[in-house]
């Protein structure tokens, strides 16, 4: 069913494809930093700010088990994930150890969500959020002009 919906494999490596393979570690985290505020944009209307934290948290739990280093110092409770203590974490690791850490989440942010929504209403809802036609500036090289 996956193979219907080309979001799903972008999701994977969401991160990469913004920054590219080169990036550093805070490049990465800054990159996971805009994703985030796009999934909040794209998804509180339908389930709310604490919806969309909740399952951050979730993410991060589940997460957590491969990349015990990005858990570290979060907030304890419900609904209570700090997606700036995320990126920060990312931040201090390899940029290998970032990408492969966010782009983790990410893809289960993905799966959580379509387990509720399902898959259809995931894919039209986080479709603009997975575009790569339009990578950040991060993945250019310094001083190419950003602007059209």
């Amino acid at each position: 069913m996956r193979s219907e919906y080309p979001s799903w494999r972008r999701v994977a490596a969401s991160l990469t494809d913004r920054v590219g393979v080169h990036a550093t570690a805070q490049q990465t985290a800054t990159a996971f930093g805009f994703l985030w505020v796009e999934l909040g944009g794209a998804l509180s209307p339908i389930i709310g700010c604490r919806g969309v934290d909740a399952l951050g948290q979730r993410s991060l739990q589940l997460v957590g088990v491969e990349h015990p280093w990005l858990t570290a110092g979060q907030p304890v409770g419900p609904a209570s994930f700090d997606p700036l203590q995320v990126a920060t974490l990312m931040a201090q690791r390899s940029p290998v150890q970032a990408q492969a850490a966010g782009n983790a989440f990410l893809q289960t942010f993905h799966g959580l969500l379509s387990s509720l929504v399902g898959v259809s209403l995931t894919h039209r809802l986080l479709q603009p959020v997975w575009r790569t036609a339009e990578p950040y500036p991060l993945n250019r090289p310094p001083g190419q002009d950003t602007t059209p």
